[in-house]
């Protein structure tokens, strides 16, 4: 058969839940004895309200998604106190039940006999109605307290009644006698829970009463190979299973989905080991769905587990590795597919001998190779030349392991971070990381505490400018923004984190100086030479004073820096002298300020020497020596010129 194990963990929660807490209806049918109203204030009557009272405070109470709560008392005869839709809200509910009289306590509680039953039977007939606020898609749970139950007392066939009535629960909260008794266990069956304690004195506690809760909510889970489960609907274990008690299917690339309520998903947690007991060697691709809507299920997640032939004969069990867990919420369902014939065995049942034996498990013939985030109409019609079917009376020999999530953390609580007063929106003030996410898990973000200038990126996980920043009024940090950001995963686990944003006023920058320039020696005074350009960066610009400091090198007074109302200039002072053979460069240094921090910058500027042109004048001697040589060259060009009219003319 099909097998959801969940098992219970006594590790401490914080706000998650499983479908209980999420949505159910509660009906507390509380003793009212002698024994329990002593003649002390407080007594057990006292503490056993208190206690219910914390029970109360530790529950999602929502009249639509969450858990509404009705209440009976019982001793000889059983009285109903408020029914499901009397109260809505937790305060008015645990007021309710602090404030059930005892007046009666003197006449009534002498020499009572209280009977389990007749509460039980009063909250079956009497408060759980649909018209007293009983929703027909929420479980009933019924929780009755007890310090004894009387011989004649008989709630085992009373709440075996009501189990076999529906979705239906018994619990008991059991003190003094009653801890020790067989009946309280047998009255719950085996989908039941007790809860124990000397008295209800002692078990008056927020601790006590939180882990109760966690009994009743959580996810009782934790790791096959821990080797402790607590079993909660299966008829036979995957462990025990053999070739004669199973039966093979022969059809190959069938997906199933298993639809009946019993194993849907009632818990927020992690799927941590699939376990079941194969047909054939293979791969089983088991799969997450999520409803989408009516019977369409998106497929949230696949996982591979390889069947070897020396698998077979035996149960496999594969625990999952811790990063490839899949996160579960209330309401996932589960489902494989197999390339080959059906590797997954089952067992034949019949419903009417047994009321968990599966009759809502659909297949299909799925020859595409799946994929993540595909959505799929379950529902029994046409589909890829084939159908969906309904395989009523049967159950597959599998069962899934699960555990709480992991609490998803800030890996920081608290963000220090600076930022310039101009920096534009979008700039990125941190980054931060979210620690505990599982795997196909969803978070959640969502200010507590906001403000406009800080706009959360969930993408890169950072936080940005959202806009415009105002003008700092200080060079240095200081607190100017600060937000408070809550993370949420499936769990209802929470984590928190503060921003705080110290902004200052950065100050001006100087755009344009140069490397290096230069001035001739003979450079006058009070000549224009380079416009230094500056920016403030804040919105709107503070103003802006640029002088030249006296530490120039070497000192010198050749230069100035002038303001004409709207750039800076740097001129050649009126009486300045330059002198390459006595100083050839100079370092000057600019600095701008803005009333909340300076810049500042070096300018070099060379001096160049400027030499005198002198002319070349030959000695007299260089002019007869050029005639002289001239005269041959003469004779020579025009023997030559005579010589060639001869040839020419005359031969």
């Amino acid at each position: 058969m099909l097998f959801i194990l969940l098992i219970f963990s006594a590790i401490k929660l914080t706000d998650s839940w499983c479908r209980p807490t999420e949505r159910a209806d509660v009906v507390f049918i509380i003793e009212e004895s002698y024994s329990m109203g002593e003649m002390v204030f407080p007594s057990e009557w006292d503490y056993q309200k208190s206690f219910l009272a914390k029970i109360v405070d530790q529950m999602y109470i929502d009249p639509n998604n969450g858990i509404r709560v009705g209440g009976v008392t019982y001793n000889n005869e059983p009285t109903v106190r408020f029914y499901l839709d009397t109260h809505t809200t937790k305060s008015d509910i645990i007021d309710a039940i602090l404030n059930i009289g005892t007046t009666r306590r003197e006449s009534v509680y002498e020499n009572d006999t209280d009977l389990v039953y007749k509460g039980l039977e009063t909250a079956y007939d009497s408060v759980f109605l649909s018209s007293r606020g009983d929703r027909a898609d929420a479980p009933n749970y019924y929780i009755y307290t007890t310090d004894y139950i009387f011989p004649d007392d008989d709630p085992y066939t009373s709440g075996l009644n009501i189990r076999f009535s529906g979705d239906s629960y018994i619990w008991a909260l059991g003190v003094k006698s009653a801890v020790t008794q067989s009946a309280l266990v047998q009255s719950v069956g085996s989908d039941g829970r007790y809860y124990t304690g000397s008295s209800f004195r002692t078990l008056n506690t927020v601790d006590h009463a939180k882990e109760f809760w966690e009994l009743f909510r959580g996810c009782p889970l934790i790791d096959p190979s821990a080797g402790i489960y607590f079993p909660l609907l299966y008829f036979e274990d995957p462990a025990l299973a053999t070739s004669s008690t199973e039966t093979c299917e022969q059809d190959e690339e069938m997906m199933f989905l298993l639809q009946d309520s019993m194993f849907e998903i009632d818990c927020c947690g992690i799927i941590t080991a699939w376990e079941f007991y194969p047909c054939a060697p293979g791969v089983v691709q088991f799969m997450v769905w999520s409803l989408v809507s009516g019977s369409t299920y998106v497929l949230k997640a696949i996982q591979e587990v390889h069947v070897t032939v020396g698998d077979l004969g035996t149960s496999v069990n594969y625990t999952i590795p811790e990063e490839d867990r899949i996160a579960i919420v209330a309401g996932d369902r589960i489902g494989w597919r197999t390339k080959t014939k059906n590797i997954i065995s089952y067992q034949s049942c019949d419903y009417q001998k047994d009321r968990y034996c599966p009759q809502n498990t659909y297949r299909t013939k799925f020859t595409d190779e799946p994929s993540e985030y595909m959505q799929f109409d379950w529902s029994e019609h046409l589909v890829n030349s084939s159908h969906v079917e309904k395989l009523p009376n049967r159950g597959y020999t599998l069962k899934v392991y699960a555990n709480n999530n992991t609490q998803v953390s800030f890996d920081e609580s608290y963000y220090l971070t600076s930022a310039a007063d101009h920096w534009p929106i979008g700039t990125r003030f941190t980054s931060f990381e979210i620690l505990g996410q599982d795997y196909k898990e969803n978070v959640t973000f969502s200010w507590i505490m906001e403000s406009p200038y800080i706009y959360l990126n969930e993408s890169y996980r950072s936080i940005q400018v959202g806009r415009a920043l105002q003008r700092a009024g200080r060079p240095y940090g200081m607190l100017g923004y600060i937000a408070q950001l809550q993370v949420v995963d499936t769990c209802r686990h929470t984590s928190t984190a503060t921003f705080s944003v110290e902004t200052f006023n950065r100050p001006p920058v100087i755009t344009n100086l140069p490397k290096e320039m230069s001035v001739l020696e003979t450079q006058k005074g009070d000549e224009f030479l380079y416009k230094v350009d500056v920016h403030d960066p804040s919105v709107p610009p503070d103003p802006v004073c640029c002088t030249l400091l006296e530490n120039a090198r070497p000192k010198t007074v050749n230069f100035e820096l002038r303001h004409n109302g709207s750039d800076f200039l740097l001129y050649t002072f009126n009486e300045s002298v330059f002198s390459y053979h006595n100083i050839n460069s100079y370092m000057l240094n600019v600095c701008c300020e803005d009333g909340f921090g300076t810049v500042q910058g070096i300018i070099k500027i060379d001096v160049k020497q400027v030499k005198a042109k002198k002319y070349y004048k030959p000695p007299p001697w260089f002019v007869i020596a050029m005639v002289a040589s001239l005269i041959p060259i003469s004779v020579l060009v025009t023997s030559a010129c005579v010589l060639l009219v001869q040839t020419f003319f005359f031969d």
